[in-house]
């Protein structure tokens, strides 16, 4: 993967790794996207999550549904994936947030 990524400093975050304990909010969704079946992991001990910290146009941009913030995130999807094993990105449209959750097993 090139380092001169539009994702370096999102990706810094990611390996910087400031990750917390699953809430509920997330380990619902988390279900509901069938995360945890796809890895065969059951428990919400198994995962960590944290909040990246974006641009202030794109948490607006998020909020508004902006055809160009979600194509911006759908890329740092796939890199994200490329990059880094067992992490998913997770996007909370109504607060214009971005949340990478990884497997811890």
């Amino acid at each position: 993967m090139k380092e001169g990524s539009e994702f370096t400093d999102l990706l810094s975050q990611v390996r910087a790794g400031e990750y917390e304990p699953l809430t509920g909010e997330v380990w619902e969704v988390i279900q509901d996207e069938g995360y945890n079946e796809e890895l065969e992991l059951y428990n919400p001990e198994d995962f960590e999550y944290m909040v990246l910290t974006i641009p202030p146009e794109d948490v607006e941009a998020l909020r508004d549904f902006s055809d160009e913030a979600l194509e911006k995130y759908n890329r740092f999807d796939i890199e994200l994936k490329e990059k880094y094993e067992n992490h998913i990105d997770l996007i909370d449209y109504d607060n214009g947030a971005v949340k990478v959750v990884r497997a811890t097993k």
